[in-house]
């Protein structure tokens, strides 16, 4: 069975949402080189479920997949940070999760992982401002 086929199984089980996608979701390394094996064969919704999942990572994890997101993606950390919520929008209210991102970016103790956390602030500073555009809170 080729990645594809095997994709498509994945993705029609119960595994997709039972294990797949909250394992890429919880940030973990690991996980993130299944999604980019995947990644590599998807398309339509399971390629958007992929993509999905890489970005609810940055709630579990941002220090840790900033990087990451920023080299699957080559976008820059603000670029990454500056979420659009447009297909859903998250269940605590965008301020909550923001705030939510905003305090596990105070723990960056290196000056590059506070110069990333910075500009991801600076991105989440505009997610603000683009939900408040949209009405959303």
């Amino acid at each position: 069975m080729g990645a594809k086929a095997a994709l498509a199984r994945l993705y029609e089980t119960g595994v997709w949402s039972t294990s797949i996608y909250p394992g890429i979701a919880s940030g973990s390394l690991a996980w993130f080189r299944v999604a980019e094996q995947l990644k590599a064969v998807a398309d339509g919704a399971a390629a958007e479920d992929i993509d999905a999942a890489l970005m609810d990572s940055l709630a579990s994890a941002p220090l840790r997949v900033l990087p990451e997101l920023s080299r699957i993606y080559g976008e820059s950390f603000e670029a990454i940070c500056d979420l659009s919520f447009e297909a859903e929008s998250p269940k605590a209210g965008v301020a909550t999760y923001i705030l939510g991102i905003r305090k596990k970016l105070s723990a960056a103790k290196t000056v590059p992982a506070k110069s990333m956390a910075a500009a991801c602030n600076r991105g989440l500073d505009e997610s603000l401002r683009h939900a408040a555009e949209q009405g959303l809170r």
